[in-house]
């Protein structure tokens, strides 16, 4: 295979170290890697010495009669690495207005702490109160609000995955086949401990999962989604109908809280970053950006009422 040129133009070491920064989260960033090449010889090309809306567009259309989908592929490639230099300090923000693009994301649920307590209080009023399902949710929950993770991977974990004397979680070929370790806050460690000593008390003999059902199998994600709005409806955190708080916003609000803290104790964020992304398992970049921003936005409106980050990892 003929080796790609070397990136020359005056970005060439910001391009590099994107694509290590990308890399390191374990994407290959191999067809995306040929088109920021591409826009490394269009920056010479121009004679161009800044990033300007003018020339990502001009780019992202440089390649004629391609399919509009490829054209949102270029522009959105080519945004990611603007966004890096943005939040390195390196690049003024230029408008996304591009054809074809994605609308933005919507600011998610923040759960304060207030709400996370009733939730995981009323986890533990589940039926039947002499089953194990009160713990599993109780614990499940809390799982999430600490660490972030993504649902399924949390009820994909494995009685192996689960290292109680560490305090580590395996999470293995998740979202894009990767594989991440999660260390979990003391607190956390203790309250798995705790269940691994009650679900031994209900299930001695099985290995099937580390989170059981009330029948010693596996839990299924339809059944903890319906289990989740049982008890968020009644502990008040969702109506009883229509739209409200979903289970995910845990993963939102703890990444949100995680950059709170850190704006809130003077920590560079930017160079921060990467340690969150890595901890969360993102592949792109513009994932992590959107709880800076996120935690920018509701820092102006007052960061002391939402949660401070409890039981994250740095």
């Amino acid at each position: 295979m003929k080796k790609q040129p070397d990136f020359l133009s005056i970005f060439s070491d910001d391009f590099r170290e994107y694509l290590d920064y990308v890399r390191a989260g374990g994407r290959v960033y191999q067809g995306e890697e040929y088109i920021l090449r591409a826009f490394d010889r269009y920056i010479i090309d121009k004679n161009s010495a800044e990033i300007t809306e003018e020339l990502v567009n001009g780019f992202t259309y440089s390649k004629p009669d391609l399919p509009p989908h490829q054209y949102s592929k270029r522009h959105r490639i080519v945004m990611d690495f603007v966004e890096y230099l943005f939040y390195r300090g390196k690049s003024p923000s230029i408008s996304q207005s591009v054809k074809n693009v994605s609308p933005e994301r919507c600011i998610p649920h923040i759960y304060t702490q207030d709400e996370i307590g009733m939730l995981l209080s009323e986890a533990k009023k589940l039926n039947p109160s002499s089953s194990l399902r009160p713990q599993t949710y109780y614990t499940l929950l809390g799982l999430l609000a600490s660490t972030g993770l993504r649902i399924s991977e949390a009820i994909h974990l494995g009685v192996e995955d689960v290292d109680l004397h560490s305090g580590i979680l395996y999470i293995r070929n998740t979202k894009f086949y990767k594989s991440r370790l999660v260390p979990v806050h003391q607190t956390t460690l203790d309250a798995l401990k705790q269940y691994w000593k009650c679900r031994n008390n209900h299930f001695p003999e099985s290995k099937k999962a580390f989170f059981l059902n009330n029948l010693g199998l596996p839990l299924n994600y339809v059944t903890v989604i319906d289990a989740f709005l049982q008890i968020a409806r009644n502990s008040g955190v969702r109506t009883p109908k229509g739209k409200g708080p979903r289970i995910h916003d845990f993963r939102h609000t703890f990444a949100v809280s995680r950059v709170l803290a850190w704006y809130e104790s003077g920590e560079d964020v930017n160079l921060l970053l990467a340690q969150l992304a890595t901890y969360m398992g993102h592949t792109k970049f513009r994932d992590t950006v959107y709880y800076l921003d996120a935690g920018a936005m509701i820092l102006e409106k007052g960061s002391h009422t939402f949660v401070s980050g409890g039981g994250s990892n740095d």
